[in-house]
């Protein structure tokens, strides 16, 4: 669990912003209301920020965290990935069913994916990269 902002350059036109987690940590809600702050706080000052990725553990249905977070990404209108990690954790079935929940749990329309991820098994990652390639290839082409 991410308890800092992290930062990693990529290149020199990519960077990712590991952003404290808020969801299933056994930590203080005094700590997790000081992490929204500074989540929230980061993506306000942000104006190179142009996607954001929504982890979320498939094993388990969205929390209401997970539910502000998401409405607040729709109301700043900013593009967004949601990413469904653990798939590694339940059968092919719950995977099904549980996209399923958190699809209709956050509303997420139909036309948007959900992409379901493991990294201990490393699956899902190349159509993570892809996803997010196609948004930098639109941010690019946007900008010309």
């Amino acid at each position: 669990m991410t308890r800092q902002i992290n930062y990693y350059n990529l290149d020199d036109e990519l960077h990712f912003v590991d952003l404290p987690g808020y969801g299933y940590a056994a930590v203080s809600k005094g700590e997790k209301n000081l992490w929204a702050k500074v989540i929230e706080e980061y993506l306000n000052v942000r104006p190179q920020l142009y996607l954001v990725l929504l982890l979320l553990d498939i094993r388990h249905k969205p929390s209401k965290d997970d539910e502000n977070m998401y409405r607040w990404i729709l109301a700043s209108g900013l593009e967004y990935l949601i990413v469904a990690t653990k798939s590694d954790k339940i059968s092919r079935q719950q995977i099904q069913n549980n996209t399923a929940l958190i699809r209709s749990t956050l509303q997420i329309p139909p036309n948007k994916d959900i992409i379901c991820v493991s990294a201990e098994k490393r699956t899902g990652i190349e159509a993570l990269w892809d996803a997010i390639d196609g948004y930098i290839t639109e941010e690019e082409e946007a900008t010309k």
